[in-house]
């Protein structure tokens, strides 16, 4: 799929119903009732890229699994890229405590010097690898408490500023990231790069 400047769908309307906005993310999948469950769900092979606007784009690809669930989801092969503006979450963001067993997998994620690469706030088990995050502040955010990580390795992060990685709190440096651990895992990024990918 090629998705381009998400902006057209940038507008709002008088709840109800919905919250007042039109999300302007690329793709947006919800289980936001508790019967619905996602499983095996598989974002693939998408370039998704344009001005993100000034609106309501939350992430680039965007999963809501609260409370329903979302189960060992792949996202593999995509590339993200902003060329204004920056997604509100992340670029690709898993949120809610539904999330489990995700993968985040060989995407390229471009940015303008902001935003967050991949994020989950409430998931468990949460694998991140191969991935490159290039010109983003923050490459990983784990959001919540809650949220564990069962691998991170791998991926290159490049251009990385403030708090580079966050793990319930901000890591200032991507050297801190890895020699603290996060969430059970005591050595996240061991094989990671923190050198330009040289598009």
């Amino acid at each position: 799929n090629d998705i381009e400047y998400t902006t057209v769908w940038q507008g709002t309307w008088t709840p109800p119903p919905g919250d007042g906005h039109h999300h302007l993310d690329g793709i947006h999948v919800w289980a936001v009732h508790a019967s619905t469950s996602l499983t095996n769900l598989k974002i693939y092979s998408n370039y998704i890229h344009g001005n993100v606007g000034t609106g309501a784009m939350t992430g680039t690809i965007y999963v809501e699994c609260n409370p329903g669930t979302c189960a060992n989801a792949l996202n593999y092969n995509n590339l993200l890229v902003a060329t204004v503006g920056s997604p509100t979450n992340a670029f690709i963001d898993y949120k809610g405590a539904g999330a489990t067993g995700i993968k985040y997998f060989s995407n390229t994620i471009v940015g303008t010097n902001a935003g967050t690469c991949m994020r989950s706030g409430g998931g468990t088990s949460l694998e991140f690898k191969n991935n490159i995050c290039f010109d983003v502040a923050t490459g990983i955010s784990l959001a919540d408490a809650s949220t564990t990580m069962a691998a991170s390795d791998y991926n290159v992060f490049f251009s990385l500023s403030g708090n580079q990685m966050y793990c319930q709190t901000g890591f200032k440096t991507f050297a801190n990231w890895q020699s603290t651990g996060c969430s059970g895992v005591a050595s996240p990024d061991a094989n990671s790069l923190t050198s330009d990918p040289l598009f």
